[in-house]
């Protein structure tokens, strides 16, 4: 576990660990915006009132476990914006999905929800090419990261409920009338 004084010195970390996944640019800018937005956010949320005293180590921690998380939001940031033209990269649009991605997923992981790879490559992509149609994502999102077509379809059910350390239930993507799934901004 490794615990910072700072925001700043917390944002390094969380950029040296972005770095590790080979994000690069701007698609890297954005991803860190969005986990220290998610990082703030989550800060100044109420805490559950179930007699837990919610101490904090240091005002900023990266446990262990978190790296594995964070290089993911990495690669699966990468991935989803792949199928774009490269000057999408730099739209405000794509930068500001790859941010709520980021954002999202970190805010999430940090209230205790356990994403799998498949759980996150799916968020990324819903993110970043929604409002989609679960076939245009399985034919947009197979083959990454491993990822079947079966895989996809189990982890659009199961972020449509996933269960926070304080065991509330919330939606991480929804599927409107239309059919058409889309993150939310939970």
């Amino acid at each position: 576990m490794q615990t910072f004084a700072t925001n700043a010195e917390f944002k390094t970390a969380v950029d040296a660990a972005l770095g590790t996944a080979g994000t690069s640019g701007a698609i890297r800018a954005a991803l860190l915006a969005g986990i220290d937005q998610g990082e703030t956010e989550h800060r100044v949320e109420a805490r559950p009132a179930d007699g837990a005293l919610n101490l904090r180590i240091s005002n900023w921690v990266l446990r262990t476990q978190d790296m594995p998380v964070l290089e993911l939001i990495g690669i699966v940031g990468t991935a989803a914006i792949s199928a774009l033209a490269p000057e999408a990269v730099a739209a405000g649009i794509v930068v500001t999905a790859l941010t709520s991605f980021a954002g999202l997923c970190w805010k999430a992981w940090r209230k205790g929800a356990s994403l799998s790879k498949a759980e996150v490559a799916v968020l990324g992509f819903v993110q970043v090419h929604g409002p989609i149609s679960l076939a245009a994502l399985e034919s947009r999102a197979a083959g990454t990261l491993g990822l079947t077509a079966t895989d996809i379809d189990n982890a659009v059910l199961t972020l449509q409920q996933v269960e926070t350390r304080a065991g509330e239930i919330v939606a991480l993507i929804r599927q409107d009338a239309a059919g058409q799934l889309r993150a939310t901004t939970e």
